[in-house]
């Protein structure tokens, strides 16, 4: 074999050799990157408060907090479904026929796990005129001078919380509790003031609380990458042997 053979044959393991580095390096950057910035997942839990008689304050939610084994939680988004039910009442006690004027709010917040900060907070207002005959004699919200109507609402408020303080109180290995509070008023009125009125308010909610996070494991791709790459080194020893071969035949 001819000096020139040996240096065609160095030159050409060397770049194999550089090569095959390159890909290797390339492989495992891919691996880190698809660790540190790999696509967002989500994990959904939920909690409830059947709709109960306002006025209340810090009624515990319970849900299941994010494991920290999963990953890193980035995010939280909290979506609360309200459901209110409105009911008034009123009776005419003047003698004379009257237009009577309501007006009824319900304020719910939801408190995070700390119990003092408000993640969502919802107001419904229902505001109603009523027509009354002249007092019919009986207080039964009923008849030509009295009435009762009810309302149904449903609502839907959502937060998305990302400072660390706030994404850690959902943070752990077991339950925590949101707080729910209902504040309501009723106000109703005649020109003559002779009327008797009165409101209920019933408040529930569904809370659907989203866990957006990166996982600890590498996504598949890292590993067929790197896989990949593992796989090509034996097709590079090949080739040097075939090559060798060759030059020792010069």
């Amino acid at each position: 074999m001819t000096l020139s053979g040996f240096l065609k044959r160095a030159q050409l393991l060397s770049a194999v050799k550089r090569d095959a580095k390159k890909l290797f390096l390339a492989a495992m950057l891919c691996g880190l990157a698809n660790l540190a910035h790999g696509a967002i997942s989500t994990i959904t839990v939920s909690a409830m408060l059947s709709p109960q008689a306002a006025d209340f304050s810090n009624q515990p939610l319970s849900f299941q907090q994010f494991d920290p084994g999963l990953g890193k939680l980035q995010s939280v988004r909290v979506i609360v479904r309200s459901t209110i039910q409105l009911s008034q009442q009123f009776e005419n006690t003047s003698d004379q026929d009257q237009a009577i004027h309501s007006r009824q709010t319900l304020d719910l917040v939801l408190d995070l796990p700390d119990g003092t900060t408000p993640a969502v907070k919802d107001r419904q207002v229902v505001a109603r005129t009523y027509s009354a005959d002249a007092f019919d004699g009986d207080i039964d919200f009923d008849g030509t001078s009295g009435s009762t109507t009810d309302y149904e609402i449903t609502s839907s408020n959502q937060k998305l919380l990302k400072s660390r303080a706030k994404v850690a109180m959902f943070t752990g290995s077991g339950l925590a509790n949101l707080f729910l509070s209902a504040d309501g008023t009723f106000t109703a009125s005649n020109k003559q003031n002779q009327l008797v009125a009165q409101a209920q308010a019933l408040a529930g909610v569904e809370v659907q609380i989203i866990y957006n996070y990166i996982a600890v494991v590498p996504e598949p791709v890292a590993y067929g990458l790197a896989a990949g790459v593992l796989a090509f080194f034996p097709i590079i020893g090949l080739r040097l042997r075939k090559s060798g071969r060759g030059w020792i035949r010069q």
